[in-house]
């Protein structure tokens, strides 16, 4: 299971700051309780709070406590110069770093597959190259990196191979052909 100290110990103690500021006598406990369980949500692993069909409705967290946890993720990921202007459009660069990679796999996986935001971090930190291994992986690198999701996987692999000739993607002088 991956833990996430940093993120989600800002989220305990803003929802903390929140709810001392906002407080009414006699709500006290109802804060606590709610800062509480937005923690515990949080800090679920993918299998247990993104695993379609396997839980209720009520196990997933509420739509403002899964965006609060997004934009804590994806802020991680941005940290690094020209974070802000990487998007599920950009053209990975052969000469990204791997944080650049990590935050465009990050979003890929988390608007254009529509997959959790838990599951889109993991995918993303789990990505241990820079630039050029985008384009170098083989679909089966692609599926054990997607949790082994073969639609996603080959998605995200055909769209890197139809982005190899843009400007800054793959150099003039490499070829790259992929066979399996």
């Amino acid at each position: 299971m991956s833990h996430f100290p940093t993120i989600f110990e800002g989220i305990k103690s803003e929802t903390r700051e929140e709810a001392t500021e906002n407080l009414r006598p006699g709500e006290e406990r109802v804060e606590r309780r709610e800062s509480q369980d937005r923690f515990e949500m949080a800090s679920r692993s993918s299998s247990e709070s993104e695993v379609p069909g396997e839980h209720s409705e009520s196990a997933f967290p509420p739509p403002y406590v899964r965006s609060r946890l997004a934009g804590y993720l994806e802020a991680e990921l941005r940290d690094f110069p020209g974070g802000d202007e990487i998007t599920t459009e950009s053209v990975p660069q052969w000469t990204w770093p791997r944080s650049a990679c990590r935050l465009w796999i990050f979003l890929m996986v988390l608007q254009k597959c529509e997959r959790g935001t838990i599951v889109a971090y993991e995918t993303a930190r789990k990505f241990n190259g820079f630039g050029p291994a985008l384009y170098i992986m083989f679909k089966s690198e692609w599926r054990s990196l997607l949790h082994d999701s073969p639609e996603d996987s080959m998605t995200i692999y055909y769209h890197l191979l139809a982005m190899r000739n843009e400007k800054g993607a793959v150099p003039p002088a490499f070829e790259i052909s992929h066979c399996c």
